[in-house]
């Protein structure tokens, strides 16, 4: 009888363990316990502001001048222009005219120009005229060169030709009544390579050199047409010379 008891506990207890292992089996698995995934902290939401209380509308003030409004913008006053230079705008009168070097070639080039169109050699009484003057100016090394260049010429018969070196200055003056208006003046050093055979027609300048001078002379022309004093002086002129305009006859 004991041992019919201890088997049947035995078995019992047999077959609860096999039912609780079963019941492990079966059971699912607990969660895994994981850390939260680290979030940057979002930004803040700013809180609503809320609207700024209405005003109250104040009562329109009493009709009257209304003042007058501001200019919203002041233009700034435009920056003067500088003045022009005056210039001779036509052909002086009656001008005389001397020189003391090229005098053909200098008149011829002066007398084209539009200003100096009046120029005569033939009217030396005219009060207004052109003067034209000369100088040379040897330099240390011109002189040198030319006193070696003398003898070897000289020792040769001529058959060395000479050579001359020096300073030419050519000065225009506009003048009335023997007054000088205005002056310019030009400088250029100068060599001259030539025969003591030949005929000379540059009047000891040489090519290059009697193409300086009348250069100058252009040059000059156009100076004085932008010169106040001469335009000055053209403006005298006909105001005092020119024949009064049929209108102004009329007037008076």
């Amino acid at each position: 009888m004991s041992d019919r008891l201890i088997e049947s506990a035995l078995q019992l207890t047999i077959l609860v363990m096999i039912g609780t292992v079963a019941a492990w089996a079966d059971a699912p698995a607990p969660p895994v316990a994981t850390a939260p995934a680290a979030s940057a902290p979002s930004a803040a939401a700013a809180p609503a502001v809320p609207p700024p209380p209405a005003v109250p509308s104040t009562p329109a003030a009493a009709s009257g001048p209304t003042a007058a409004s501001a200019p919203t913008s002041i233009a700034s006053p435009a920056a003067a222009s500088a003045p022009t230079t005056p210039s001779a705008t036509g052909a002086l009168p009656t001008l005389h005219f001397s020189s003391s070097i090229a005098g053909d070639e200098i008149y011829d080039v002066l007398k084209a120009s539009a200003l100096f169109s009046a120029l005569d050699k033939e009217k030396p009484g005219s009060p207004i005229g052109v003067r034209v003057s000369h100088i040379y100016r040897r330099t240390a090394g011109g002189t040198a060169s030319g006193l070696m260049s003398a003898i070897l010429t000289g020792g040769s018969l001529g058959l060395i030709p000479a050579v001359t070196n020096r300073d030419l200055s050519i000065t225009y003056e506009l003048v009335v009544n023997g007054s000088v208006v205005t002056r310019y003046s030009y400088q250029k050093n100068l060599t001259r390579v030539f025969s003591i055979y030949s005929t000379d027609r540059t009047h000891g300048l040489g090519d290059d050199g009697l193409a300086w001078v009348t250069g100058t002379a252009r040059e000059f022309a156009a100076a004085a047409a932008h010169d106040p004093k001469v335009a000055a002086l053209e403006a005298e002129y006909h105001y005092y010379y020119d024949p009064p305009r049929p209108e102004s006859s009329a007037a008076h």
